[in-house]
């Protein structure tokens, strides 16, 4: 029963009709309301349809129940960025994903590929972008350190120093000098990680 509506659903979605994957999870809910694989498939369809209010409900509802469901907290982090929630929402469920067990590999690389995206919106001389990526790729860091997000916090560490040093001398107020020392601190012990 339960596992003929996953393998539907599996079958569904190789078909390339993520419509009849939802359709077939929202009736897989039902019969088996507390059951957070059949639950969370069916967030990620919702997702998938465009449905992001109601997938944020459903994967809500899971980590509600069971906050060590396996991948709702990264699931949740995805449907909160694509809602456009703003880092400090995505990092703090990513933080609780980390809390309650979540896969750190997986956490590590999602934070990774949202500070990567974060950079990419970086306008020459802009400032706040890259402290958002900063901080994607630190709590990648703390979730599986490794040779690429080291670099990344490190290059990053930099690129954001010079920009901070650039600024008019008005705006650099010792908030700011002491920012630009904790990212050269930064940049100097990850860059030589990083290779």
């Amino acid at each position: 029963a339960r596992e003929f509506f996953i393998r539907m659903i599996a079958a569904a979605d190789a078909a390339g009709q993520p419509d009849k994957a939802l359709d077939l999870a929202t009736r897989g809910a039902g019969r088996f309301p507390t059951d957070d694989e059949i639950a969370l498939l069916r967030a990620q369809y919702l997702r998938k349809t465009g449905q992001l209010a109601q997938a944020r409900a459903v994967v809500n509802g899971v980590v509600e129940r069971n906050p060590h469901a396996p991948n709702a907290w990264t699931q949740k982090a995805r449907i909160e960025a694509e809602l456009g929630l703003g880092a400090d929402t995505v990092l703090a469920t990513l933080g609780r994903g980390l809390e309650n067990g979540e896969d750190r590999p997986t956490v590590a690389l999602y934070a990774r590929t949202l500070g990567v995206a974060a950079m990419k919106d970086t306008v020459p001389n802009k400032i706040d972008p890259l402290r958002t990526a900063l901080r994607y790729f630190k709590l990648s860091a703390s979730a599986q350190a490794g040779d690429t997000t080291s670099f990344l916090v490190g290059s990053t560490s930099v690129v954001l120093g010079q920009r901070l040093s650039a600024e008019p001398p008005a705006a650099k107020r010792c908030e700011v000098a002491k920012e630009m020392q904790a990212l050269a601190v930064d940049a100097q012990i990850e860059l030589p990680k990083g290779g």
